[in-house]
């Protein structure tokens, strides 16, 4: 998380360090995070496998891997990792937030259940708020994604998403996302 702050805060060269510095771990999990961040894709993919195999109950590994395998248009990969770590922890926020993201690129109407779970079980969730406030607009109702977008900018007043939303919202009505 260290290392994505920096680098969502355009300090490049400190977040490629940091990336570097998990890379070089002992630990097969955070070298999956470093690789992942220095976008060695592949690297990323096997050290992830390596977790796994290592802490075959470790639900996290699974989610992250599944987040990876989304990024990189592997839906069907990122979905089954999700379901196994929904497996491994049935309460895992994380993971159903990861099903909502697949399902939305599929236009799956699940999007809108798995989004909800993972508000549900992790109310601080910025991202699941988020993406339901995107569902929210893409299904025309303005008032409700408004809504959730205000409520992920509470819990983080950086969650880009929810500021795009209520851009979206404003030019919608022909009003300028600046007032």
């Amino acid at each position: 998380e260290d290392c994505h702050a920096l680098r969502k805060h355009g300090r490049q060269a400190e977040a490629q360090k940091c990336y570097e510095s998990l890379g070089n771990s002992r630990d097969p999990y955070l070298r999956a995070e470093g690789e992942w961040g220095m976008e060695m894709y592949q690297e990323a993919n096997n050290q992830f496998r390596i977790a796994v195999a290592q802490s075959p109950a470790n639900a996290m590994y699974r989610v992250r891997w599944g987040h990876l395998m989304h990024e990189r248009f592997n839906n069907t990969d990122a979905a089954n990792l999700f379901k196994e770590a929904l497996e491994k922890d049935p309460k895992n926020a994380q993971a159903f937030y990861g099903l909502a993201r697949v399902s939305a690129d599929g236009f799956d109407s699940k999007a809108v259940e798995y989004a909800a779970k993972a508000m549900e079980l992790d109310p601080k969730l910025a991202e699941a708020h988020e993406l339901m406030a995107n569902l929210l607009l893409e299904d025309s109702d303005e008032a409700k994604a408004f809504a959730e977008a205000d409520k992920a900018l509470q819990i983080s007043p950086e969650a880009l998403d929810a500021m795009a939303v209520h851009a979206a919202i404003e030019v919608l009505a022909d009003r300028s996302p600046d007032s």
